[in-house]
């Protein structure tokens, strides 16, 4: 190659190199802004799973506080009823039992005889709020009128109390029973509770949390959003708020947060990102400047290369006349072997049966028929090679007729029927009647038969018992066994047995028999009916092969009419 060449092409290598560095660059801030945003996002998920549960604890403290506080009104309540002419001694000494236990929010409690305060306790510090008429309050009187109207308990509030300060109000109006069964109540008055706003506010953790997070309350007299806020930060809440409903016995309140300074921008995994991201472009920077030293070492020997490639492309072509004459000869091979062989074999039956007269010598029969055995089963390999090499070029076709699949195996059985007597094997044929026929090449599958079966007698020692039976598949197909007695294979060679040439021999009376190819050409011609082969073996139990094929091979029996 001449310089003027690897310098040009060295300059084409340098201007690859920046061309992949830029890339490598607009690659890593990709992957960069893209993890960002994915841990933004878990960042963010955290940051607001983490706000909705202090958001739901604090809901269920209010609602816990809320109901605790407005439970003494019932009480009371149900006493009025039964003591409708109770004075403020008497109300001052039941009330403590009334408020045994209550919250340290809890202000005082109230009778409102006729919509006018006339009972409240503790008395102290709430003396102003002693005859109040409810009618003379236009910001309280709405919610006291629904009261009555609806006879519930109502949540009022915050309002400015007459006594001052701001909290929240649980009123119950109380209904006198006439004095007969059907006659109609009569209106009583009120009973109501006050809960100090500030107080409740600190027990439920509303301020705590405020100190961390921009808050927003709403509800004011249980009508949630659409109520005004009764606490709030002096920053509103953030896009995209948390919000949690508070139930109250009548209506509801509505929660909404955001910690202070809005959501996260940045994930907290934002310098590992930064680090993994540089050292990323640090190892690409390296590999870049490694290829550029590689590739100028390539140019450098481009000379030699060619040699090579001139040598490659040489040796192809040896490999592709070699592997034509390999097609030739297993061409070939079928007329020039087999019919010297099965003359052979023709002349050794001829001499063996004496038919132009008897070997005069003993030895000389033994002689007739070891040829006789050995061109046979060289006959068997070279068909056995035969048949591997056509189904691996495709040149298999399926001629399908409907074949009752009992005359299959005992076509079969025939075939080996000098086999199993020499080895004195029985093989028993469990097949239902009426069995389904089956719409397969019949000459195709008896070779499988024969293949599988001639390994069950091969590997099964002698008097051993073969079992050839069939049952239907749950999805309609048909399995055709074959189950021997001999020392089975392991569960991890089982694929190896599928493999051509592979033998998995154990026992002396097998070796040298076969050239390992019956269970893959087998494993093959069933493929090409689109079914396929299974083999359950246990070491020293035997072996079971079956032949499993699809439903649409199957032809269900015709029943003879009763």
């Amino acid at each position: 190659m001449s310089k003027p060449a690897v310098a040009e092409q060295t300059a084409s290598i340098w201007r690859k190199a920046v061309v992949r560095a830029g890339f490598l660059i607009v690659l890593c801030i990709g992957l960069g802004v893209l993890a960002e945003r994915l841990a933004l996002q878990d960042t963010r998920m955290h940051a607001r799973a983490h706000v909705q549960q202090d958001v739901d604890q604090i809901r269920v403290e209010i609602e816990r506080l809320v109901n605790a506080d407005i439970q003494p009104v019932r009480g009371l309540v149900a006493y009025v009823r039964a003591n409708p002419w109770i004075d403020q001694p008497r109300f001052e000494e039941i009330a403590p039992y009334l408020l045994a236990d209550r919250s340290d929010v809890f202000r005082h409690v109230a009778l409102a005889r006729n919509l006018v305060i006339s009972h409240v306790y503790p008395r102290e510090g709430n003396d102003g709020a002693l005859g109040v008429d409810y009618r003379d309050l236009p910001e309280q009187w709405p919610l006291v009128e629904k009261a009555i109207s609806d006879n519930v308990i109502t949540l009022a509030g915050p309002v400015d109390l007459v006594q001052g300060g701001r909290g929240l109000i649980a009123r119950v109006p109380i209904f006198l029973p006439g004095p007969f069964p059907s006659s109609e109540t009569s209106l009583w008055g009120l009973a109501a509770v006050v809960i100090d706003l500030d107080g409740f506010l600190d027990e439920t953790g509303v301020s705590a949390f405020a100190q961390a997070h921009q808050i927003a309350l709403f509800g004011r007299d249980g009508l949630g959003l659409d109520g005004a806020p009764i606490f709030r930060t002096e920053a509103p809440t953030g896009p995209e708020p948390v919000r949690a409903e508070v139930n109250l016995p009548t209506g509801l309140w509505v929660m909404e947060a955001t910690p202070q300074g809005g959501w996260p921008t940045r994930s907290a995994l934002l310098l590992e990102i930064l680090a993994a991201c540089t050292v990323v472009l640090g190892i690409g920077a390296g590999l870049i400047l490694v290829s550029v030293r590689f590739e100028k070492a390539l140019v450098a020997e481009a000379a030699e290369r060619e040699r090579l490639r001139d040598e490659a492309v040489a040796a192809r072509r040896q490999a592709e006349i070699a592997n034509r004459a390999k097609t030739l000869f297993l061409a070939n091979m079928s007329h020039e072997l087999r019919t010297p062989l099965n003359a052979i074999i023709g002349f050794a039956e001829v001499m063996a049966h004496g038919l132009y007269g008897k070997v005069g010598n003993a030895r000389y029969q033994e002689y007739l028929d070891d040829i006789l055995n050995s061109s046979r089963h060289l006959l068997g390999l070279l068909g056995d090679i035969l048949d591997i090499a056509r189904i691996e070029t495709g040149d298999t076709e399926l001629e399908e007729t409907d074949t009752d699949p009992r005359e299959l195996v005992e076509s079969a059985l025939k075939l080996l029927r000098q086999r199993l007597h020499e080895r004195r094997q029985i093989a028993t044929v469990e097949l239902p009647t009426p069995t389904a026929s089956l719409r397969v090449d019949a000459r195709l599958l008896r070779q499988v038969l024969l293949n599988i079966i001639g390994n069950a007698s091969r590997y099964s020692p002698p008097g051993a018992a073969i079992v050839i039976h069939s049952e239907r598949e749950a999805d309609g197909g048909l399995r055709l066994s074959v189950a021997d007695e001999g020392l089975g294979i392991p569960p991890d060679q089982v694929a190896r047995a599928l493999e051509p040439f592979v033998q998995l021999r154990e026992a002396h009376d097998v070796a040298g028999e076969g050239a390992g190819l019956g269970l893959p050409i087998a494993k093959q011609l069933v493929e090409a009916h689109g079914g396929r082969i299974e083999i359950a073996s246990r070491t020293g139990g035997g072996a079971v092969v079956s032949i499993v094929l699809p439903p649409e091979r199957v032809r269900e029996p015709e029943l003879s009419p009763a």
